[in-house]
């Protein structure tokens, strides 16, 4: 199963990449928006290829128990920042709106941001995928006495009550929740709790 739900995964990005990159090969007379567009979309889907195969290493590494941090000092916001605009392109294709609440002056944290970006792209990975006609996603950063507290929320369908339990099971997805579109390798949540328990949280 989780072979056929990543070769699936995969697939999508790889046939938008190689579609786009022969249209730009022989319309010689593309105009410039359809243009911009087409290299828009083969960049996207790249980062977006590049993130299923970083999650399939990551959990590799973690089932193998040699999945290390690069932990330093440095400002959780403006990672957070970053790498919202990074997945912009993403969210605004698909019609999402995203609210930014991202508190000033919280100190320095240690973290990896490498893996802290991951948690995000995962969260809002899942959003959506299991997102229907409510398309909204708030990410809200603040201080909780000596912590930084970083939340990502949506309005997804959510999981039957007797899933719960398993959300953070590796391979796991509910087929309940599943709908259309929404074809996963059930690795998101799992390395997304790796990384917050890794990190204290």
């Amino acid at each position: 199963r989780f072979i056929d739900n990543i070769s699936h995964e995969l697939k999508t990005p790889l046939t938008l990449i190689r579609l786009y990159g022969e249209t730009l090969k022989n319309q010689r007379s593309l105009s410039e928006k359809s243009r911009r567009e087409a290299y828009e979309i083969i960049t996207g889907e790249s980062e977006r290829l590049s993130h299923m195969i970083s999650n399939v290493l990551d959990m590799s590494r973690i089932e193998r128990k040699v999945r290390e941090f690069n932990v330093r000092t440095g400002s959780i916001a403006e990672t957070v920042k970053v790498t919202l605009e990074s997945y912009r392109y993403h969210l605004d294709k698909k019609g999402f709106t995203v609210r930014e609440e991202i508190e000033t002056g919280i100190p320095p944290v240690d973290f990896d941001r490498e893996a802290m970006a991951s948690v995000i792209i995962n969260l809002l990975g899942n959003a959506m995928k299991f997102s229907r006609e409510a398309r909204d996603v708030l990410v809200k950063v603040f201080r909780s006495g000596d912590q930084a507290v970083l939340q990502v929320a949506d309005k997804g369908i959510g999981m039957p009550p007797q899933d719960v339990g398993r959300i953070f099971e590796r391979y796991y997805r509910s087929k309940t929740s599943a709908g259309p579109g929404a074809a996963g390798s059930g690795l998101g949540l799992a390395i997304v709790k790796h990384i917050v328990e890794a990190h204290g949280g």
